[in-house]
Parts: structure tokens; sequence; C-alpha cells
């Protein structure tokens, strides 16, 4: 008989601990006239889906809106990888944007007190903005002109097929070598009479490195030039255990027999283009870099002190020395180089020294570029800066409101968790999305269903539900607040009611419990402490974050969610036929 725990369940707190910071897109950005940029797989979807849709949003707040547009930022870098994410399933979208809904409480709260200010979140814009440039002037004038195109990638296939992109032939021979070929015509008679091989190899046989082991030379190839005497015999044995007349070599006469054989094999093109393809973009880019700093470099009129650099002895080179200056601003001193140059090769050399030079002024240099080119007005980077702008002051949100807790931990509390971690429990769960759901599953375990089979079948935890919702053993402190203080309240083979959390509601089961030996308090005190006090800050910010979700009014449009989830299906569907019609040409 199952037994059900009957209290009654705890107030819930939620873990955020670790965002998953996303991008928000600023709408006021202008896209900056450049070389134009891959049409990503996000890119193609959106275009299925109407202006007015774009602007439907996913989660309602009295502050600003996030929208269907603004999720769809959220998968731009992620190339084809965001296939995993347009998808129809309308729970993992409400589990992905629950996140962040945590997220944007936590960034409306930063906004009204003004953290935007703080000297923490500007550098980390300021870091960001500078990141951003650089990579999109890298991504408009290195990397995509220097994309291979299709015919490029065939003529270096075709060029390189023998050499590169085919396996040769092999054949697998073993020897017996002796000195004269009255000797070596005696011992092929034995050999078609029935003796072993490798018995007379080791026996008679006077090569030294093949005789041990019965005469075995391995597996050989048409360039192996250190077999060329025996290369023409060997190749033109035909079936395994056959052997050869006795072959003339410079140390005798050799008798050959075929152990085994490989036929030539060439790797298909279609296997190979994606390497050549890396390969080719990787030397492209190299060369147009080269190219483009040095064009650069003249842009910009950069000063380069050939004079310093040729100095006897590097430590000639003073600290505040200008050894370049980037349009009559930005300045490489010589401490930086000082700090940083170490010789190629061992090799102090003047183009040694100019060349690190140049690596130091690649990325002022480019930020500069970047710059006079207005790109910081480029949406790309502006949605890098954006999101750069958000982690920071969620993060500024956090420590800012741990200001204002009371995390002090009493010596009694210590040894209250102490004590806590000596018992282990080993729980399964089931998670879904609504109360309705986990009643549901509650009846059916009433009546004698499975609870394993149950979460394989509705547990919305990916991870557990393949294990029939099994979470292995876990100490106090590990799982989130409401969650934990449940399962440690139930006995072997109990069962909970519906336990709400972040992530939906769960049904408990705990298998197994037990205690474990732990060290002395002494040795774990600093340990706990700082455990414990992570417990702490983590409760008081989930707290926190849950009244900021009131008072923000934060709450998720499920309509629009299944509109956005209907988009998935059709774009899904198309793709597929697509698929289906390029399998049928």
């Amino acid at each position: 008989m199952m037994k059900f725990h009957p209290l009654t369940l705890l107030p819930i707190v939620i873990i955020i601990s670790s965002l998953v910071l996303f991008i928000q897109c600023d709408k006021n950005t202008a896209d900056v006239p450049a070389p134009a940029t891959q049409h990503t797989l996000t890119d193609t979807f959106r275009d299925q889906i109407s202006e007015a849709d774009l602007r439907r949003p996913l989660i309602r707040s009295n502050q600003t809106m996030f929208t269907i547009d603004d999720y769809l930022n959220r998968f731009r870098g992620w190339g084809d990888r965001a296939q995993q994410l347009l998808v129809p399933d309308v729970k993992q979208h409400k589990r992905n944007l629950n996140n962040e809904i945590s997220q944007r409480a936590l960034l409306f709260y930063a906004e009204e007190m003004k953290l935007g200010k703080s000297p923490s979140v500007n550098r980390k814009v300021e870091q960001a903005e500078r990141k951003a440039l650089i990579d999109r002037l890298e991504d408009l004038y290195i990397k995509s002109p220097s994309q291979p195109t299709p015919e490029e990638i065939r003529a270096h296939y075709d060029a390189n097929v023998e050499k590169r992109y085919s396996i040769p032939a092999q054949i697998k021979l073993s020897q017996i070598l002796v000195k004269t070929e009255a000797e070596a015509q005696s011992i092929l008679n034995e050999l078609r009479n029935g003796s072993d091989f490798k018995t007379l190899a080791q026996n008679k046989s006077l090569d030294k490195r093949s005789a041990p082991r019965g005469g075995a030379l391995g597996w050989i190839r048409r360039d192996m030039t250190q077999y060329a005497e025996i290369i023409p015999a060997g190749f033109a044995l035909q079936n395994k255990g056959e052997l050869s007349e006795p072959v003339e070599t410079k140390n005798g006469y050799a008798i050959l027999r075929l152990e085994d054989k490989r036929e030539a094999k060439v790797t298909p093109f279609e296997r190979a283009k994606r390497r050549i393809e890396r390969e080719l973009r990787t030397e492209k880019e190299e060369t147009k870099r080269a190219e483009m700093m040095n064009r650069w470099i003249a842009e910009m009129n950069v000063t380069i002190d050939d004079g310093l650099l040729k100095v006897d002895d590097i430590r000639q080179i003073e600290d505040e020395a200008k050894l370049a200056v980037i349009a009559g601003v930005d300045t490489i001193y010589g401490s930086e180089f000082n700090r940083s140059y170490r010789p190629i090769g061992a090799k102090d050399t003047y183009e040694n020294r100019r060349s690190y030079l140049i690596h130091l002024l690649e990325e002022p240099l480019m930020e500069t570029v970047a710059r006079k080119k207005k790109l910081q007005n480029d949406a790309w980077v502006q949605r890098q800066v954006r999101a750069a702008y958000e982690q920071a002051m969620v993060q500024e949100a956090r420590r800012t409101a741990l200001q204002t807790a009371d995390l002090k931990i009493s010596d009694e509390e210590l040894h209250e968790f102490y004590e806590k971690n000596r018992l282990q429990i080993r729980a399964r769960h089931i998670l879904v999305d609504t109360e309705a759901e986990a009643q549901d599953l509650m009846t059916q375990l009433s009546g004698g269903a499975d609870f394993a089979e149950l979460a394989k079948t509705y547990s919305q935890d990916p991870g557990s539900g393949q294990r029939g919702g099994d979470l292995g053993f876990f100490s106090w402190g590990m799982m989130v607040a409401p969650f934990q203080e449940m399962a440690f309240s139930l006995e072997e083979g109990e069962i909970s009611p519906p336990v709400k959390t972040q992530f939906g509601y769960h049904l408990i089961k705990v298998e197994e419990r037990r205690h474990v030996e732990l060290e002395p308090f002494e040795k774990m005190e600093t340990t706990l402490r700082s455990r414990l006090a992570q417990i702490k800050s983590n409760q008081f910010i989930n707290n926190f974050v849950e009244d900021l979700k009131s008072k923000y009014d934060l709450a998720l449009d499920d309509e629009n969610i299944r509109v956005f989830a209907d988009y998935c299906a059709k774009f899904q569907s198309r793709q597929q036929q697509a698929l289906t019609q390029g399998k049928g040409e």
C-alpha cells in the first residue's frame, strides 16, 4: 500500500542563481552598409512571421513587453543549432520564458534603481561594445569575404584527391629471406608441401627484424621505398596465402606470402567538402587579415617608431616610449610591449619585434576602424551591447539586493546544517506544468500505477524522466527549498502531494534514506559555512525576485506562446517537405 504525505505545501521559493542571459533587441538600430552576412536559420524563420505577429508579447508586464521578435533575437547566435529551439512545443517555450521572467524582474529593478550608472555596469558594457565592434569588423571585412565558393572547394578536391583524399591500396606481407636462389627454391618447395610458413621464417630467415615475428612485415604501400625491391612481386599476389616465386634483393632472395590486402579508397567529395571549406577559409582569412591590417594601418595614419624597434638590446626601450600611435590617439607604449614580448624561436630580431607590435596593434586599430565606419550603429553590435547591459544590470541588481539581506550564520544554524547533512535520500520525481496534471497522476498512482513508468511517460524533466524520474542520492541544500523540504519529510516509499516550484508541479517519491559518516565538524566548518551562506543568499534572492514579479505584473501570454509554437510547426513542416523533395530529385 502506497503512503501519501498529508503535509500542506510550503511557500514557494525559487532559485535563480545561474541566470541564462539572452539578448534583447534594441529596436532603434540602424544597419550599416557593409558586405552581406550569412542569412541564419533564425532569419529564415523570422521571414515567415508578419510584422504584427512579431510585435506580439510573450511576456506581459507594467514595464516593457517581451515580444516574439525579442525572443527570436535570443536564437540568432545559434546558427543551425536554433533548430533545437524553434520547435512546436508550448511547454518548452514556457520553461524558457519563465527563466526570462526572472531575469526581467531583476532588470526592471536595476533600471528603477538607476544601477546603470554604476562603474561596474559601465565597465562591462564598454568591454562588450569593444569586443562586438572588433568581432563585427572582422566578420564583415575578413571572415565573410574569405568564405570559399563551391567552385573553389571542388577545384581543391580535384587537385588533391590522390594526395590528400585517397587511401592507397595496401598489402600485408610476410617473407622468408635466404642467401641463395637455390635455398629459396628449396624452402618454396617445403611450403608447397605443407610446411608452416611462420616456423620456417623463425628458423631460416636472415631478416632479423621480421624473422622473430614469423616473417611478418606488416602493411605495405606502393610508396614505401624501403620495400621497393619486393613491392612489384607483392602487389602481383591476388589471394590470401598465395606465395611468390623467389624475389632477388640486395640482401638475398625472398619468398613472399600475401596475408591480407586493402583496396584503394577515395574519400567522397561530399564527405571531404566541410574539411576543405574550413581549411580554405582559414587560409583565405590569414591572407585577408594581413591585407586589411596593412590597409587600415595606412588609413588610420598609424605611426611606428622603427628606430626604437631596431635598438641592440630590447631593454633599451623605456616603458613610456611610444612605439606606435593610432590616428594620433591610441598609443602602444614600451611598457605594454616589454611586459609581453617574447622572441619568436628565441631570435630577438627587428622583424620579430615588429611582427609582435603589429599583433598588439590589432585590437585597438580594429576598434578605431570600426568606430570610423559607424559600426556602433549596427544592429548586431547593438544587440551584443544590449545583452551585456542586461547581464551586468541583473548582476548589479543581485549584488545590491544582497547588501540589504541579513545573511549572518549563527553557530546554532551551522551545527544544525551539519546534522542535516548526515542524511541523504534517493528520490524520484515527476514534473508537470499544471496542478491539474499532477492531481491526475496522483489518481493514477492511487490506482496502482508504477511511479517510474509514469515519470518516463509524463515527466517534463528530460534528464531524470528517461530514468523513471530517478534523481539519485542528494543531501540537504542541493535542491530548491520547497522540493527539499517536502522530500526530506517523506518516509521510504511515501509519495508527496503536488509541490510547486519555479519549474512546475512535482510529485516526489522517496526510494531510500541513508545516514552517512561525516568528517568532524571542526574540519568541515569552513566548507559548511560557505555552502550555507550560498543557500541563504539564493533563498533571499529567490524571495526577492518573487516580490518583483508581482510588483511588475510579469506574466506569460499563453495565447501568443501558442501562436509562436504554431509558426514553429509550420516551419518544421516546410523544412521537411523541402528535404523530401531534395531527396526525390
